[in-house]
Parts: structure tokens; C-alpha cells; sequence
């Protein structure tokens, strides 16, 4: 009688810690990780991305292969409808030459649907006229394939 008990003990624990588990994945309070990427079509290299306060790298202007690597990992809120974008472009020539400060742009863009809640990545193409649309991807779809057909995307200036 010992064993059985002991058995219907172990058997109960594993339910409830199994249960636990999923209810701990169901009300999981961000979606994610992401990879983040970015591809600048635009004329300037941007300095620094800054997404919510996370640091998404550097994105050179007109480089083979986008400009920016992919930087890891980006959480998004479950009940996040927008992202605050900060950019920060590399100095001109004249603002070197004069020490003067960064040029910085802000937007709001809406998050994309993001159909996988817990893997992929999330590109950004940041386009001439500071227009910036995002996308998520199963795996990053280069430079020269922009397939932003969602309307995740900002032009306010």
C-alpha cells in the first residue's frame, strides 16, 4: 500500500507541475524572443535603433546585405499596439567638422502580426522620406526582398 500511495504522490506532482507550466506559458505576459534585423534604404547611416528602449544596433546606408546584423532578443508585450522608434543617424561631414550633435528622429509604428508568439525575426526597413516599416519573418528575407505587405509602418516626421 506504501508504493502505491508513494506512485499516486509522484503521479499528482507531475500533473501539477506540468499544469503549472502551461498555465505559466498561457498568461505569459510578452511574445517572443525575436531576432531583430534592419535594412536602410535610406541616403544616411543610422547610428544607433532604439525600439521601446531596446538597443537594435546600427544600420549602415546602402551595404550589401541590409547594413545592420541581427542583434538578439527583442520581447514584445501581448497587449503592445505600437513601438516608439528613436533614430539616431551617423554625423555629416559638417556636424563633425562644427561638433554638433546627432541628427534624432521619433515615430510611432504599429507591431506588425507577429503569427509565431515565440520565435522568428522582426525586420525593419527603414526607407527614404524617414518611412519605417516592419515585418516579422520565420527567417530574415534579405535586402532586395521586401515583402512589407502588413501596415506596420510610420512616416511621421
Amino acid at each position: 500500500m506504501g508504493m502505491v500511495s508513494g506512485m499516486r504522490r509522484a503521479v499528482a506532482a507531475g500533473i501539477a507541475v506540468a499544469g503549472s507550466l502551461w498555465c505559466a506559458q498561457a498568461y505569459a505576459t510578452n511574445y517572443g524572443p525575436y531576432r531583430v534585423i534592419g535594412y536602410n534604404f535610406a541616403d544616411r547611416s543610422i547610428y544607433s535603433v532604439n525600439i521601446d528602449g531596446f538597443g537594435a544596433g546600427n544600420v549602415r546606408a546602402h551595404k550589401p546585405g541590409g547594413g545592420g546584423g541581427t542583434v538578439c532578443c527583442m520581447e514584445v508585450p501581448r497587449d503592445k499596439k505600437t513601438w516608439h522608434i528613436k533614430l539616431r543617424y551617423e554625423l555629416t561631414p559638417e556636424q563633425y567638422r562644427n561638433n554638433l550633435p546627432n541628427d534624432v528622429f521619433e515615430t510611432v509604428i504599429a507591431i506588425p502580426p507577429l503569427p509565431d508568439k515565440h520565435d522568428g525575426y522582426i525586420e525593419f526597413h527603414f526607407l527614404p522620406g524617414r518611412k519605417i516599416e516592419a515585418q516579422w519573418v520565420d527567417y530574415p528575407t534579405g535586402p532586395r526582398n521586401m515583402k512589407t505587405t502588413n501596415n506596420a509602418s510610420s512616416t511621421t516626421n
